[in-house]
């Protein structure tokens, strides 16, 4: 009962929008597409330096993120993506506590909720996993969490002691995220029948399958150290066929 009321929070007024609404919408989608676009546009999926440089230039998120990174050192990203989903799971059991107790008198934390959830599952996604498994990633865009701990040269060894005790923890919160996120996706199909018929503007089910596939997309670099840039992308397109035609069943 609290955690259907939790998520209809969460979602109230997504089949309820105006043209324009609509149209912004869209455009926070593209967004969204976009940041996916540029993280499967990279060298570990066999592109080029000189494509992933152009295609980043398409990816909103990270333009603004590379123009911050001239005076923000990358490791403030990473505390910032830990905030943003340690605020986000705090409000979502302050919420459920809320209908609990049974007091709708205090609003602001659902409307806090919407935006993050808005936000940070939906629109940003990728980029907020991307920030949050800094510590693991020993990438070479990026100065590695090791450097920041102790200095330059030093080899990212994200297992090594001490770094293991930021390591472990945020690889729990980034998997907390991930079902929230996903949980999120899968709670917007099934309280909303409407969302059951074809063409239906709610479409949970969908959008959790894409999210699973964000989710590959952004790990399977970090999972397959043995594979070729080729079998990644082989497993990452067959992954997309998957997400595509689950789509076209929905319509």
């Amino acid at each position: 009962e609290h955690m259907f009321g939790l998520y209809y929070v969460m979602l109230e007024g997504a089949d309820g929008a105006n043209d324009g609404s609509k149209v912004f919408s869209m455009l926070l989608l593209t967004i969204d597409m976009l940041q996916v676009v540029r993280v499967l546009g990279t060298i570990r999926f066999g592109w080029t330096v000189e494509s992933q440089a152009l295609l980043r230039w398409f990816d909103l998120i990270a333009l603004i993120t590379d123009q911050l990174r001239r005076w923000v050192p990358y490791v403030c990203f990473y505390v910032l993506a830990v905030v943003l989903v340690i605020a986000a799971m705090a409000d979502a059991i302050y919420v459920v506590k809320l209908f609990r107790d049974g007091v709708l008198t205090i609003i602001w934390p659902l409307k806090v909720l919407r935006i993050m959830v808005a936000s940070i599952v939906t629109i940003v996604f990728s980029t907020v996993l991307e920030w949050l498994l800094y510590p693991v990633d020993c990438s070479a865009d990026a100065r590695s969490l090791a450097q920041w701990l102790h200095g330059n040269g030093v080899v990212c060894a994200p297992f090594g002691t001490p770094d293991i005790f930021i390591a472990i923890p945020t690889i729990l919160l980034a998997a907390i995220y991930i079902v929230f996120s996903v949980g999120t996706n899968v709670f917007a199909f099934e309280l909303d029948p409407i969302s059951r018929q074809p063409l239906a503007i709610c479409t949970g089910r969908v959008e959790a399958v894409w999210t699973l596939f964000k989710v590959a997309a952004v790990l399977l670099p970090f999972l397959s150290e043995g594979l070729s840039p080729l079998a990644s992308s082989i497993i990452i397109s067959l992954f997309a066929a998957r997400v595509f035609w689950y789509h076209l069943r929905k319509l």
